[in-house]
């Protein structure tokens, strides 16, 4: 929609590396939804490099309000000037004239936290050496987000996802 296009363009001013080329992106299936909107599975074909799993983020239409936008340009100047391992890794935005814009994030496989606490067929977090692991990653996480004075404003297992071994990455 062309009410996108000044938010679109003030955001690719002030990270114009970080704009992404959709046709880079075979977009695969639902991992979740959000506040934000939709996590889908997709691979992305960079020329050059090898092909790798990512999450894209789409922004539902309910979130395409003007506030909304301006947060977003604010979110992502934040994100693009993080990088830490104990934070799921932002590489940049998908936003083609007249379509949703699309955060591409780190894929971490092992989903949320939240999942593997309910998960009853699996007993690999238990109060043992895992799990404190997994509270000591959250704090490093947010120990380097306080360092450069970004507050995560919402910790919860939602938003703590966990690599295939058991390593913990904050997430919005």
């Amino acid at each position: 929609e062309r009410r996108f296009l000044p938010f679109r363009e003030k955001l690719r001013g002030i990270i114009s590396e970080a704009f992404l080329n959709a046709t880079e992106f075979n977009m695969g299936c639902k991992l979740g939804s959000g506040a934000f909107g939709d996590v889908r599975r997709a691979e992305w074909k960079r020329r050059g490099f090898a092909v790798i799993s990512v999450a894209v983020k789409t922004m539902r239409a309910d979130r395409l309000l003007n506030h909304h936008l301006e947060s977003l340009v604010t979110e992502v100047r934040n994100l693009s000037r993080l990088s830490h391992p104990k934070i799921v890794n932002f590489y940049g935005v998908i936003w083609p004239e007249n379509e949703y814009p699309r955060l591409v994030m780190e894929l971490v496989e092992n989903g949320t936290l939240r999942a593997l606490i309910h998960d009853k067929t699996t007993h690999a977090l238990t109060w043992t050496d895992p799990l404190l692991r997994v509270a000591l990653d959250v704090t490093e996480g947010l120990v380097y987000l306080h360092s450069k004075a970004y507050i995560h404003r919402d910790v919860k297992p939602d938003n703590v996802l966990m690599t295939p071994t058991f390593a913990a990455k904050l997430t919005d």
